[in-house]
């Protein structure tokens, strides 16, 4: 894979390049964008999966907590 970048940026990379290992980074950078994209369309995955579920009234919850705690 080749970049293009301007030549100005070029030369400060050289210029750090005894600090920076710009290859390194650069995948790194890649990895982790990669990894944000999945999480994102992971999310967008279960969003729609939740969509499709039945929703239930308000309270709902708390009364079934309640049923529960009573059975007791």
């Amino acid at each position: 894979m080749s970049v293009k970048i301007p030549d100005e940026v070029k030369s400060e990379m050289e210029r750090f390049s005894d600090r920076i290992c710009w290859s390194d980074e650069i995948r790194s950078f890649i990895v982790q964008k990669l990894e944000e994209a999945r999480r994102h369309e992971t999310m967008e995955r279960v969003e729609a999966l939740l969509r499709t579920m039945p929703t239930h009234p308000e309270g709902t919850a708390a009364k079934l907590v309640r049923e529960i705690r009573d059975s007791d």
